[in-house]
């Protein structure tokens, strides 16, 4: 049965995590942005076998705290804060969306993990074909910029009744994404942290968002470049990514040989749960061809 329990970062910030139990190497799975361990609950039950799952808040989601600022460094350092805690030793890491992005900058310190990216990929640049592209990106950049802001607007904490509210916008939003998990409504909630006083402060905070944007000069794959242990990125299609992202892919691929793409015809969130059975087939096949060493 799985057990949920916390850990105190090396800056005081409790992460929470969920621990699936199980024998053999571990494997520590993260949520997107907008998310909680929650949205990985069907992949985790999938991928349960002759492994050691264990899925993580990321800091600024889900009942994980905050802190002044978020940093990738920072989420790698709760990876293996968690790794210590629970005694896992080495592990292997599944992220998607923002879960992948944070996969990706753990890889780069751990070449002896494997890696999974599930369209992951960072706020940055592209390399663009045509001036059409470029113009594209730009007016990409700036929608992804207004959705993520509308997704923290404030105001960011408020009563019980804001809270179901604010459940309810969540989970008319995830109907209308066609998002298909049968826990929609408990991963709504998770992102609701319950203070002494009565009231709720909503995840994602801004900050995450902000401490994100403040950078974009590198390559939205940058971090996929430091991974030089075996590394798969699952690519959705049809998740609306500017048209570059496919150059900066290929780029990857050419010059990382450790590096496995594969593209589906998926939307962002369909990977977690509407497709969830090929994604784990996909992820379970990975680890298996490449040995742990």
């Amino acid at each position: 049965m799985a057990a949920d329990g916390t850990v105190t970062a090396h800056d005081g910030v409790p992460i929470a995590y969920r621990d699936y139990g199980g024998s053999g190497r571990a494997l520590v799975m993260l949520h997107g942005i907008g998310g909680n361990l929650e949205s990985m609950d069907g992949l985790a039950r999938r991928l349960g076998a002759g492994r050691r799952v264990v899925t993580v808040d990321i800091r600024f989601c889900g009942q994980s705290g905050d802190a002044e600022l978020f940093s990738f460094d920072d989420t790698v350092a709760d990876l293996e804060t968690i790794a210590a805690e629970l005694a896992l030793g080495q592990v292997d890491v599944v992220g998607a969306s923002l879960g992948g992005i944070v996969a990706g900058h753990y890889g780069g310190r751990h070449p002896e993990s494997r890696i999974v990216s599930i369209d992951g990929f960072a706020a940055g640049t592209v390399r663009h074909a045509t001036p059409q592209d470029a113009a594209a990106f730009e007016v990409w950049s700036a929608t992804t910029r207004a959705g993520l802001a509308a997704l923290t607007a404030p105001p960011e904490s408020g009563d019980r009744a804001w809270m179901e509210s604010q459940v309810q916008q969540v989970l008319a939003f995830f109907d209308r994404l066609n998002y298909g998990s049968p826990h929609a409504e408990v991963e709504a909630r998770r992102q609701f942290v319950a203070r002494s006083d009565g009231t709720f402060r909503r995840h994602p905070a801004r900050r995450l968002l902000d401490d994100q944007l403040a950078d974009l000069s590198r390559s939205m794959v940058h971090m996929f470049h430091e991974c030089d242990g075996p590394t798969l990125i699952i690519f959705c299609t049809e998740a609306q990514w500017p048209a570059g992202l496919e150059l900066e892919l290929n780029d990857l691929v050419a010059a990382k040989p450790n590096v496995e793409l594969i593209r589906l015809p998926l939307t962002h969130l369909a990977p977690m749960w509407n497709a969830a059975d090929h994604i784990a087939e996909l992820i379970d096949r990975f680890l298996t061809t490449h040995r742990a060493s």
